[in-house]
């Protein structure tokens, strides 16, 4: 018996061990269980949803795409694991996504850094600037499958970091509004695009001259009116006048002056542009056929207390019994996209007035009437020309250049806020995986009438998760 006994146990102990199972593919995704012991009902065949960068531009009617991590699959299409699980996954460019109830909420994080080391020459100096350029945190939602859309990002290189905060609401496929603080649309195209979709590595001069960030606070109802093959994109705007976080850090800081009522106009005759390339300049989809788009917008601040009209508190006027009596500041844009097999035109022109200087002061005693041209002291005011030309190739090299300009209202005021000013531009940029991952060399010549002309040389990394 005993003997058996003992043949029995080294039969078990020299027996090999059982195969350990296969590890899951490396584009598995991770099922995230609300109870233990339940197993998950997993749809076969799973391969993953494609989306786009999440700083796109706004999709069909306008909401932007990074609002969901830049997922827009319906939530038929999407594949998914049954209510309670979750499915997780990373890509780079759209950060850790997760999907819940069969698809129907999706949510993101993600963000992008980008180191930049710059050289700047000028008449009598030589700079060295290292730093970062941007770091942004990025938090994004679909909710009850792409009806409502949330967005949040904050840039941690700036003292006033909050960017975007906004709520979406789509009633219908061809409508949305939304609420809170965005990129306006009352501005250029360049000025609509994320900064992590930019073609060079700073703004336009353009842009730079007339506009600050490009966010507003306020409400910003969104068209898309498919016409045949055309798309027609209307879209108005009430915002609160003063930019971005305008009611300052407390609320002994209050909103000055009135609204800002602002539309544009976008006409694509050709059809929209691919996925791939509808937030950015450059494109990265080498259209296939010719893709167009044409657009003009209009804005009006009623009651300017800083230059662009995206702050306040920045000046003070008066009426003639002590009051503040702010102008009124209008800014007219028109542009003109076109894309075709790598090659991309932008131009853009910008006009900057005032009006309502009627009765003011530059005191509060009303001793001293504001003369005319002395509202270029005030208010950014005159016009602008930008034109960009570029080639993206197949194998993830682009090549642009740009050409700027901005003339002054009242170019003989020497106190003017806008100068005279011609920016020329070129750079080289390696894609490495689209702009999620890319390295730009960058080269400007600014040079400003009556001031200094400045040479700069930009090395930029950006890595966006």
């Amino acid at each position: 018996m005993l003997e058996s006994t003992l043949t029995v146990w080294l039969a078990l102990m020299t027996q090999a061990p059982p195969p350990s199972p296969a590890p899951p593919p490396a584009d598995a995704p991770i099922l995230l269980a609300a109870d233990e012991g339940e197993e998950p009902d997993v749809d076969e065949g799973y391969g993953g949803d494609e989306s786009d960068d999440p700083g796109a531009e706004p999709d069909e009617a306008g909401v932007p795409d990074g609002a969901g991590g830049g997922d827009n699959v319906s939530p038929e299409a999407r594949p998914y694991v049954d209510a309670p699980y979750a499915r997780a996954r990373f890509a780079l460019g759209e950060g850790l996504s997760f999907d819940f109830a069969e698809g129907r909420h999706h949510l993101f994080i993600g963000g992008v850094i980008q180191p930049s080391w710059a050289v700047e020459v000028g008449e009598d100096d030589t700079n060295q600037i290292l730093s970062a350029r941007g770091a942004y945190l990025r938090l994004g939602a679909d909710l009850y499958g792409g009806c409502v859309a949330m967005f949040v990002q904050a840039d941690f290189v700036r003292a006033e970091p909050l960017l975007d905060a906004w709520v979406a609401w789509r009633p219908a496929p061809w409508v949305a509004l939304t609420l809170g603080q965005r990129l306006t649309t009352t501005l250029g195209r360049e000025s609509q695009q994320q900064e992590s979709q930019l073609v060079f590595p700073d703004r336009s001069l353009l842009a730079r001259t007339f506009s600050d960030t490009g966010r507003e606070l306020g409400l910003f109802v969104d068209f898309e009116i498919p016409l045949g093959p055309a798309l027609v994109r209307p879209q108005l705007s009430m915002t609160s006048g003063d930019g971005r976080n305008s009611f300052g850090a407390d609320s002994r800081d209050r909103d000055i002056g009135g609204l800002k009522w602002g539309a544009r106009l976008d006409v694509l005759p050709l059809g929209d542009f691919s996925e791939a390339g509808r937030g950015t300049v450059v494109d990265l989809a080498h259209e296939t056929t010719p893709k167009l788009a044409l657009g003009v917008a209009y804005s009006y601040n009623d009651g300017a207390s800083e230059a662009r009209g995206q702050g306040h508190g920045a000046f003070a006027l008066y009426d003639q019994f002590g009051d503040p009596q702010q102008p009124d500041y209008r800014q007219l844009y028109a542009d003109l996209l076109v894309k075709f097999q790598g090659a991309s035109l932008l131009v853009e022109y910008a006009n900057a007035s005032a009006t309502s200087l009627e009765g003011t002061f530059v005191d509060e005693g009303a001793n001293t009437f504001l003369v005319r041209q002395q509202i270029a002291e005030y208010l950014a005011l005159g016009d602008g020309l930008n034109v960009q030309l570029g080639y993206y190739f197949d194998f993830g090299l682009g090549v642009d250049v740009r050409y700027g300009s901005v003339t002054a209202e009242f170019a003989d005021n020497g106190a003017s806020v806008v100068k005279d000013a011609t920016s020329l531009a070129a750079n080289l940029a390696w894609y490495v995986s689209g702009q999620a991952l890319k390295v730009q060399l960058g080269f400007e010549h600014l040079d400003v009438d009556g001031g200094a002309t400045t040479d700069t040389a930009e090395l930029l990394l950006q890595l966006a998760l």
